[in-house]
């Protein structure tokens, strides 16, 4: 699972493997901006980040 979030005062993605391992990267760029460039990664890379959930992996 990916997510995209604002939360703690900073952009930043959220990822989750099958078995609930987390990791956060911060994205570098103003609020409007993150979430233009979060809209986009999702809509061209949707597929990929949904294999490698399923294969146990971070999307």
């Amino acid at each position: 699972m990916i997510r995209y979030d604002c939360a703690h005062g900073y952009a930043h993605v959220d990822r989750y493997n099958i078995h609930g391992q987390a990791r956060k990267d911060e994205i570098a760029l103003e609020f409007a901006e993150a979430l233009t460039a979060a809209e986009e990664d999702l809509e061209q890379r949707w597929k990929v980040y949904r294999e490698r959930f399923l294969e146990g992996r971070f999307p």
